[in-house]
């Protein structure tokens, strides 16, 4: 399996400088050139592909380096898209399966999001998933949409484990990322990440 280059600081100014480079060369060939000359085009797929990336790259360092607050916009507009992309990666559980194929019409939204752990909620010992929604409940806090689950699975960092709507995000048995249903009876460490709705 390929492992992700590391994401700081630096690499996202660097790709944002190469970025401004791409636009700079590409207003220089649209002036002389036109719009229609090969290299305008050329340039201007390039421009559209390194600026998806830089996207990609700043919500995946946001998540990674878990700053608190960031946004998650719904990608897919039914479970049975999410299911597919997951699939396709290989972490989803039958479980989690079956209750994403409940979601036929998600919206095209986008949410801002608080990541905070079990200890920020009060929960300083291992508690199980009730306790962890009641000091939700407590602390004043929105439980997020339901597709931010599978959302946050495909984007989030191989080693999370957190809350996330009605799913958990985490690693199976064999130490593969996965996505599973809410579980009752399953127990959270003092650490372990929770997503609200961040109204701030």
């Amino acid at each position: 399996m390929q492992t992700k280059e590391p994401l700081t600081c630096e690499l996202l100014e660097k790709q944002y400088k190469a970025l401004q480079d791409t636009a700079d060369e590409y207003r220089a060939i649209l002036m002389s050139e036109g719009y229609d000359a090969e290299k305008t085009k050329e340039l201007r797929t390039t421009f559209d592909t390194e600026t998806e990336k830089l996207r990609e790259s700043i919500a995946r360092y946001k998540v990674e380096k878990q700053e608190g607050i960031f946004y998650l916009s719904a990608e897919y507009r039914s479970g049975e898209e999410y299911i597919e992309a997951l699939e396709a990666r290989g972490y989803i559980t039958h479980e989690a399966n079956y209750n994403l194929r409940q979601y036929t019409n998600i919206p095209e939204e986008q949410v801002r999001l608080k990541r905070v752990t079990a200890r920020d909620l009060g929960v300083h010992n291992s508690a199980g998933t009730r306790t962890i929604l009641a000091a939700v409940k407590k602390k004043g806090l929105t439980p997020c949409p339901p597709w931010v689950g599978p959302q946050y699975r495909m984007e989030c960092d191989d080693d999370e484990h957190a809350l996330a709507g009605r799913f958990i995000v985490s690693r199976n048995n064999r130490g593969d990322r996965c996505l599973d249903r809410i579980r009752v009876g399953y127990y959270w460490g003092p650490d372990d990440g929770v997503l609200c709705v961040s109204d701030k």
